[in-house]
């Protein structure tokens, strides 16, 4: 029983550092790359990579300095769906992670 309890405490003490994700910088290269560079081993389920992926979304609508080039002059509602149409997350069956990737 007390080898159960020290097992557990251990876990209990893991988990929450590797439930913690980096926020995602989308800067992919090509259409179908992984781009959450800041975050190479992925994200544990979807929604710690959408929620990474919205930051950095919402971070970039907020400041247009910080955007692509190309996407400055984009009104905040323009930005958005360009980026949700450019993005995604995705599920890598061999890394067992999900991933931020460019969607076309």
């Amino acid at each position: 029983m007390r080898k159960l309890l020290i097992v557990a405490g251990a876990a209990a003490l893991m988990v929450p550092g590797a439930a913690v994700a980096d926020h995602v910088k989308p800067t992919g290269s090509g259409p179908g790359g992984v781009v959450n560079t800041q975050n190479p081993d992925g994200f544990r389920n979807r929604g710690q990579c959408e929620s990474a992926l919205a930051r950095e979304t919402n971070r970039q609508r907020q400041n247009p300095d910080e955007r692509s080039t190309d996407r400055q002059g984009d009104s905040t509602s323009d930005f958005q769906l360009a980026m949700r149409d450019r993005f995604e997350c995705g599920y890598d069956e061999s890394a067992d992670a999900w991933f931020v990737f460019l969607s076309h």
